[in-house]
């Protein structure tokens, strides 16, 4: 029997792989009438109209429980796109979308270098042993 997998059922319905789990564990309760599918030992959603349409109205149900924080629309200020070049912003919105963060090598922009500078200055010069004092030194010829 053909079913979903659940990272699919995460990415069409914008649900954790969590709630996926417990959408199962509910349907294996008898608490919503999703038909299942067992291979190999692991248990999965099987892939039906009737499935789909409970998947759709359960998804549906989940929003009304979400934080305020998860659905907030935010807007970049003004700065953002004389900083950034249109590639650039287009790579920013890809990867918040996709992974959900903002590539590193733009936190180096518009002082970022310079505030990283300070930081490591500053982790050199303390007198505890720290990763990057210890990995500089060890790479320096003598």
């Amino acid at each position: 029997m053909k079913h979903f997998k659940h990272a699919e059922l995460v990415e069409t319905y914008h649900v954790s792989l969590r709630t996926v789990h417990n959408w199962i564990d509910s349907a294996k309760q008898g608490k919503v009438g999703l038909k299942l599918h067992k291979t190999d030992g692991r248990t999965y959603i099987a892939d039906t109209e009737e499935n789909a349409v409970i998947l759709r109205q359960l998804a549906e149900k989940g929003k009304k429980f979400r934080n305020a924080l998860y659905d907030k629309e935010i807007e970049p200020k003004p700065e953002f796109y004389s900083l950034y070049n249109k590639r650039q912003i287009l790579d920013i919105i890809t990867n918040l979308t996709v992974h959900r963060e903002i590539p590193r090598q733009y936190n180096y922009f518009n002082g970022g270098a310079a505030n990283w500078e300070r930081f490591a200055l500053h982790m050199w010069s303390r007198k505890q042993p720290i990763s990057l004092k210890v990995r500089l030194s060890l790479s320096m010829p003598t």
